[in-house]
């Protein structure tokens, strides 16, 4: 059985630490992150609405997606890369989680424009 040891809020975000017991029946401590990700899909959709045509002269650095930090530890764990790693985005591994999360349809509700992004990994 799992005690709530407390709760921290920041913004749309809430964290929840767990004390439970482990496998090995030694205490461990959980920290259970929620982040309500309904007013950054909004705002996204609202971008991409506002956002310059596809063949338009753009800018050569401008916003592509707002992603929530949750999601952001969650492509870190699945990927099994370090945070600052994936940020800094100068690995060729780092450039590959980024074309592929940012260039995949089931994802689009993170894009804030239009267009493919490519971030120079080699293929």
């Amino acid at each position: 059985m799992a005690k709530l040891l407390g709760t921290e809020v920041s913004g749309h975000r809430i964290d929840r630490y767990w004390l439970h017991t482990g496998d090995d029946g030694k205490d461990r401590i959980t920290v259970e992150t929620i982040e309500d990700m309904e007013p950054i899909l909004e705002a996204n959709k609202r971008d991409m609405n506002d956002a310059p045509g596809r063949f338009e002269k753009k800018p050569d650095v401008r916003r592509v997606a707002r992603i929530p930090g949750v999601t952001i530890m969650e492509m870190c764990r699945l990927n099994k890369i370090g945070f600052r790693e994936l940020m800094l985005a100068k690995s060729d591994r780092a450039k590959q989680i980024w074309d592929r999360f940012l260039n995949d349809s089931t994802l689009r509700g993170f894009r804030t424009s239009p267009g493919r992004v490519v971030m120079g990994a080699k293929r």
